[in-house]
């Protein structure tokens, strides 16, 4: 990849401030998503039923991912503009819904959030960086970035190795990488983020999300940090499924020690993820054990 200069221009200005502890005042947390293949504005999530995604990208042409950050830009827009310190979350399509309660998704949104000395983004976690981008790697494994994944660890009392038993060995590094199918916020700073990737994901051959993701958590710690535990999502690629649990409410993930929030099953067709596909396909007909506040 050719060397390029970091402007930062969609995240300048964005230093922490203080934000709302609710996800709104009439409650619910958006879920906001880019199917361009489904017409309808509203899609249910899989697993445990009662949550809803908005669907953006209805009536988009797919040019690949661009399209996708493009239609996320504007479904957060919408949110930023009537208020811009809402809590939102940018989703993938393959992430399903293991049961936590919008409580237990904000209070380990906000712990995540002090752990990181203010970041108020939160970004999935994944095992491995993908695209690679040797820069962005010795950051994220260099001394700020791994002790910050030590502090968030020791907010929830979990081992920095807890993961590592659970690991698909010849490709497992680190819990400690970018994954772009979750991302968590206010919607006037998600919306900045989502700008940021749209700037820095041309691969040149490409545009991917990710990268463009990873370059702008990489450079912006201010504002974005990682879900190193879990809590709120888990990809799935590259670890085994051992440590999750189905029971008639939901997923329990035995490792964090709760009902599971979101479960990003990526890379489905890789055999390294089949052991997720199988289980996935055996999942009962969960029953949600408490109403939600609301999905929109």
């Amino acid at each position: 990849v050719a060397a390029f200069k970091l402007t930062s221009s969609a995240l300048e200005g964005l230093a922490p401030r203080g934000f709302a502890s609710k996800a709104s005042e009439d409650g619910g947390i958006p879920l906001i998503t880019a199917e361009t293949r489904k017409p309808d504005p509203m899609l249910p999530m899989a697993g445990v039923p009662g949550r809803v995604r908005h669907n953006v990208g209805v009536g988009a042409q797919w040019h690949g991912y661009i399209t996708k950050v493009q239609a996320l830009i504007k479904g957060a827009k919408k949110y930023a503009e009537a208020d811009p310190d809402r809590i939102i979350i940018l989703l993938d399509r393959d992430i399903l819904d293991g049961g936590c309660s919008d409580d237990e998704l904000l209070d380990r949104y906000h712990r995540i959030v002090n752990a990181s000395d203010g970041a108020k983004v939160v970004v999935g976690a994944d095992v491995h960086q993908f695209p690679a981008y040797p820069p962005a790697k010795e950051r994220f494994m260099g001394p700020f970035w791994q002790e910050r994944r030590r502090n968030v660890m020791d907010e929830f009392g979990m081992d920095l190795h807890v993961f590592d038993r659970h690991e698909i060995k010849q490709w497992f590094t680190s819990y400690s990488f970018v994954n772009s199918g979750f991302i968590m916020g206010p919607a006037g700073i998600v919306e900045k983020v989502a700008e940021c990737m749209l700037q820095f994901g041309n691969m040149g051959q490409h545009f991917d999300d990710q990268f463009g993701l990873t370059i702008c958590t990489s450079r912006h710690p201010e504002t974005l940090t990682l879900d190193y535990t879990t809590g709120l999502v888990l990809t799935a690629f590259f670890l085994k499924p051992d440590f999750v649990q189905s029971t008639p409410t939901g997923i329990k993930n035995v490792l964090f020690g709760g009902k599971q929030c979101f479960v990003h099953l990526n890379g489905n067709r890789w055999p390294q993820a089949r052991g997720w596909v199988n289980w996935y396909r055996g999942l009962p007909k969960f029953t949600r054990a408490e109403p939600l506040v609301a999905s929109v």
